[in-house]
């Protein structure tokens, strides 16, 4: 198709170069006009569903977290529609988890979100940070960009607040001193490269930048270790990691000082511990080889010690506590947490304390405290929600401290399996299937699918999950290459020139689920966010007739423009991943073969399509998501395009009553038109 016949100009130069032209809005209107007249037809039912993609089995508040002499919790307060912070005086107290209205009596509120929301005219609120003391809180507003905040500082006694910076990255973290924090701001392609230490002196807030990285490839990141005394700054890209620490009990003028140096190929993260007389940095570093914890003195942190040796890729997180270590790892078959007791000498071995399923959700949980005993973990998998557990370092003893009850769930009849798909290469490609218990036969199925970055796609319990489920629709995910679920040679047999691999796994497993006789072909409800939105517009291009439908958000679809761009947003940093088709000749050939929006085929009819995206993404422009629709609707296929604009970011609405409205939505809209499909199917066999 010659893109000059189009009612519109599609040429990515065009949308790049005046995003504000009138037939781009006009086209945008056109498309959202169409999705709210769709969308009001099923108004009534939707409002009745709403309520049953909240989860019924959720704890009334989050986990208590000790911050000092306070604790913390996260909770749900009728008649609001966002959560409130909410504190105890440790001393009243121990670390219960509320569990009804009446355990939240004895706290007091600290920061109603939907009140701050509302008042600044804002779409959301971002990072909520307390410092030590209790007498400060650090808070983030997003308007109409998620991905940049306006940063504020509020006094908790008396409520007043400040505005500190405009326009800065998630993740503001606040100083135990009085009226200090630490944040990142990014350059003009969203690469945060600065990272800022603001302070309050006599009454006036002074900002120093205290470390930039020049480097285009590289983007900056901070956390704090458990025990507050560092601020961990990670310079890195996708290969390796520099990672720098702000020692907080140093002078105010100090700077960032460099601990590890990047090297090719390994990650590194950081936290702080103590022993033997002397402050312990533990490093977990992460390689193509092998993964390892080792421990080195703060001042001398060039002599390392092994703690643990693992698989590439095996090992999730290390936690530090004043008494114990604490490790997340996984084997073949299991996720795992183990703990190791810290003496005067150092860490004892590493012992498990909890194990589930590989493809399961385990991991801690809160656990502010540096000085806690109980270790709080969850343990979630597809069909069980998550229950809470307290692990005793000082007794070796675990109490389940919220199990959901079965009268509070709708259903749990689910069938939960693991197959094999082979891959073109003859690779096995593991899929994850939930099917409706009390069906037999072939369903209708819903198959999600990411494969970038090394993330692994684990199965959660959800409330849309289990709707779908109730519906009869089965659920799977495809664990394609370009994933992490089996360590980093899995990740990085689908990047670069390879990534059409992710595809070709995808539609594997898309033929072996219809070959086992779990669907049919056309009864397949493609579902993928972002990066997974490459991996699923290219398998739509290669095997259109496997699917019944695809819900794509926010979906990276053109790969070609993009990363020949350095102005985009993340293009620099995303070179690694995907490769430089401006310096590398065969990453535009591979590119161009599996770009899904130069290889829309003009030979076959496509399913029906529902893509939404965002005029204020900052990851994924929202004119890929357009000419992408438009090209397909052109040529005369059913697709549905909604763009978000102000109070959304990437992956949709900031508010949550928004975000559900829309999510509720796009199932029913998979739900009819799955069974369309399904009445299609049955038509013609009685055809």
């Amino acid at each position: 198709m010659n893109n000059k016949t189009l009612p519109i100009d599609l040429r990515r130069s065009a949308w790049v170069a005046d995003t504000q032209a009138s037939f781009v809005d006009e086209f945008l209107e056109d498309n959202n006009r169409r999705v709210d007249e769709i969308m009001a037809l099923s108004r009534e039912e939707r409002e009745g569903i709403n309520p049953l993609f909240l989860d019924p089995t959720a704890p009334i508040a989050a986990p208590l977290s000790r911050i000092g002499e306070w604790f913390y919790t996260l909770a749900q307060l009728p008649n609001r529609e966002n959560v409130t912070y909410l504190r105890k005086c440790a001393a009243e107290g121990t670390d219960v988890l509320p569990t009804s209205p009446s355990d939240l009596a004895a706290f007091t509120e600290v920061f109603d979100v939907a009140s701050e929301v509302s008042a600044a005219r804002a779409a959301g609120v971002g990072n909520v940070d307390v410092n030590l003391s209790g007498t400060h809180l650090l808070y983030q507003l997003g308007y109409d960009n998620a991905d940049r905040q306006d940063l504020f500082i509020r006094e908790v006694a008396t409520g007043a607040s400040k505005l500190l910076a405009r326009g800065i990255v998630p993740g503001a973290l606040i100083g135990d001193e009085e009226e200090t924090a630490f944040y990142l701001t990014s350059d003009n392609g969203g690469r945060p490269d600065r990272l800022w230490h603001s302070r309050c002196l006599d009454g006036e807030w002074l900002h120093r930048e205290i470390l930039h990285e020049p480097d285009l490839t590289r983007r900056l990141a901070i956390t704090r270790t458990r025990s507050r005394r560092f601020i961990v700054i990670h310079s890195f890209d996708k290969e390796s990691g520099q990672v720098f620490i702000f020692d907080t009990l140093q002078s105010e003028e100090g700077d960032p000082r460099p601990i590890r140096t990047a090297r090719k190929g390994v990650r590194v993260t950081l936290e702080h511990s103590f022993w033997a007389n002397s402050d312990q940095l533990i490093f977990l570093e992460s390689s193509q080889q092998i993964d390892r914890i080792t421990a080195s003195e703060l001042n001398c942190p060039e002599i390392s010690q092994e703690l643990w040796r693992g698989a590439a890729g095996s090992i999730d997180a290390i936690d530090a506590f004043a008494s114990s270590l604490v490790l997340t790892h996984h084997t073949k078959t299991s996720r795992v947490i183990s703990a190791a007791a810290i003496d005067a000498m150092g860490p004892q071995p590493f012992a498990p304390i909890a194990k589930g399923p590989l493809l399961s959700v385990l991991g801690l949980v809160q656990n502010s405290d540096w000085h806690a005993r109980q270790i709080l973990y969850g343990l979630e998998s597809p069909t069980e929600p998550g229950e809470l557990h307290h692990f005793d370092t000082s007794t070796g003893t675990c109490q389940v401290i919220h199990s959901p009850s079965l009268e509070s769930q709708r259903s749990l009849s689910v069938r939960h399996q693991t197959l094999q798909a082979i891959a073109n290469d003859g690779v096995p490609i593991p899929i994850t299937l939930l099917t409706p218990s009390d069906h037999k036969g072939p369903t209708p199925l819903v198959l999600r699918v990411y494969g970038a970055y090394g993330a692994t796609a684990r199965s959660r319990y959800s409330p849309s999950t289990q709707w779908l489920l109730d519906n009869g629709i089965s659920v799977g995910i495809a664990h394609v290459r370009g994933g992490g679920e089996q360590g980093p040679s899995w990740h990085q047999a689908a990047t670069r020139e390879h990534k059409i691999r992710s595809a070709t796994d995808y539609v594997a497993c898309a033929h072996k689920l219809i070959a086992a006789k779990h669907t049919e072909q056309g009864w397949i409800a493609g579902e993928a966010d972002s990066a997974g939105g490459l991996t699923l517009g290219a398998a739509l291009n290669n095997a259109p007739e496997i699917f019944g439908c695809v819900l794509l958000r926010s979906p990276f679809l053109d790969p070609v423009g993009t990363m020949s761009d350095p102005l985009a947003p993340l293009t620099t940093t995303e070179w690694a991943e995907w490769g430089n088709p401006s310096t590398e000749p065969h990453i535009l050939r591979a590119m161009k073969l599996y770009s899904p929006l130069e290889n829309i085929r003009d030979d076959v009819t496509y399913p029906p399509c529902f893509v939404t995206t965002s005029k204020n993404d900052s990851r994924v422009a929202f004119h890929e998501s357009a000419r992408w629709a438009a090209r397909l609707q052109f040529a005369g296929n059913s697709v549905l395009l909604r763009t978000f604009g102000y109070g959304s970011g990437h992956l949709g609405p900031i508010a949550p009553a928004a975000r559900l409205n829309h999510s509720v939505f796009e199932y029913q809209w998979i739900r009819d038109q799955l069974r369309e499909a399904q009445s299609l199917t049955n038509r013609s066999n009685h055809g």
